[in-house]
């Protein structure tokens, strides 16, 4: 007779699953609410406990991934086949262009608009700016895609 206290391997890929749904879904509301709350922070030229407390939120979520991560060796990616290396592939190449859309707009929040803000400039958003965040994160974005291809480990 089975001990219905014990999973089997489905049931643990199962639960593993659902488990990084879940961190991934609470990774990105924690950081759009820090996004929605350092645009009011800018707007009202304060800065909210709010604020604050997601950040450190942010930050050991964070921490905690990267612990787990090397703690588990999840760094390799084993593909078994040309179609599953190509798919792996484009995989990164769609996460990285897509990040580097938010990580842009981060960018020009902290290292364009937060400045004019503590300096109690009346803050002015230049589109050069805004252009030369995109070109750099693209930029960024590019060579990030090529460490992360060499991730993808071929056993076939």
């Amino acid at each position: 007779m089975r001990d219905i206290y014990k999973k089997d391997e489905r049931e643990m890929l199962n639960y593993n699953q659902a488990m990084a749904n879940s961190f991934k879904i609470t990774f990105t509301v924690i950081v759009g609410c820090l996004l929605l709350s350092t645009v009011f922070d800018a707007i009202k030229r304060e800065i909210s406990l709010s604020s604050v407390l997601l950040l450190l939120t942010l930050l050991i979520v964070s921490i905690v991934a990267i612990i787990q991560a090397t703690k588990h060796d999840s760094r390799d990616i084993a593909v078994y086949s040309e179609e599953e290396y190509k798919g792996a592939l484009r995989k990164i190449k769609n996460t990285m262009i897509t990040l580097c859309i938010p990580t842009a707009f981060i960018c020009h929040i902290l290292f364009n608009i937060l400045p004019q803000f503590f300096q109690n400039k009346s803050i002015t958003i230049d589109p050069l700016a805004i252009i030369d965040d995109f070109v750099f994160m693209t930029i960024l974005g590019i060579i990030f895609y090529f460490i992360e291809k060499q991730r993808v480990k071929k056993d076939y």
